[in-house]
């Protein structure tokens, strides 16, 4: 089968531990080369770095016939506010709830242009655990794992990724509320990543032991279906 498989650097593969003064690209292909390994073509639109409307537009302008000709669309979501300028994230008086409904509404437009490209595409959870409440309403999605981090760990998943916005969180942009949520979630998520069974060597990215088990479900549970 051809096979698409879209994200950031979750969909990528494993990675080296950045102190190790290696490239900064990845060891070993993860799901893809799984997949390769079992006779599939992969169309390949992994992007490290991007953010979800980056890589949507990408697959617009560049790559949008060859993920329709293929048999399966696999997208690894990434973290939904990285579309967002920190400017824009953080203000002194937003709680968790205003927190949670931006990123909601975000991923609503995300949806939406997902929606309208015409391919059936099965997300992943990645960086962030794919909310199932409303994605029924879009013909062309389907979930095809929730999240990456339970099916590995059976440990609950953080519900905002914060990481990438700490050094901008301070008590004069942001609620104590906030800044208490954003603190909690980073414990969980330091918690969760330390796990060098699934997230070894690099600590922030599944490993080829944890694209294995991913590979091993989408083939029992998605693909061929």
């Amino acid at each position: 089968m051809k096979i698409g498989v879209v994200g950031d650097s979750w969909a990528a593969g494993e990675w080296p531990d950045p102190g190790w003064g290696s490239e900064w690209e990845p060891m070993h292909k993860g799901l893809q080369q799984y997949l390769v390994d079992n006779n599939h073509e992969v169309v390949d639109c992994a992007r490290p770095g991007w953010s979800n409307l980056n890589i949507l537009n990408d697959i617009q302008k560049n790559h949008l016939k060859e993920l329709q000709s293929c048999d399966y669309v696999l997208w690894i979501q990434t973290d939904p506010l990285r579309d967002f300028k920190t400017e824009q994230l953080w203000w002194p008086t937003q709680t968790v709830d205003d927190v949670y409904k931006r990123q909601n509404k975000h991923l609503k437009n995300f949806y939406t242009q997902l929606n309208d490209l015409g391919l059936t595409v099965h997300l992943i959870g990645g960086l962030c655990k794919i909310q199932t409440k409303g994605i029924k309403k879009y013909k062309n999605i389907r979930i095809a794992v929730p999240s990456i981090v339970e099916l590995l760990t059976g440990k609950k998943q953080w519900d905002i990724y914060y990481q990438n916005y700490y050094q901008y969180l301070t008590p004069k942009n942001s609620t104590k509320e906030v800044v208490d949520h954003a603190y909690l979630q980073d414990r969980v998520f330091w918690d969760i990543m330390a796990d060098k069974k699934w997230f070894y060597p690099d600590g922030v990215h599944p490993n080829r032991e944890g694209h294995k088990v991913l590979y091993e479900y989408l083939k029992n549970n998605v693909l061929f279906e």
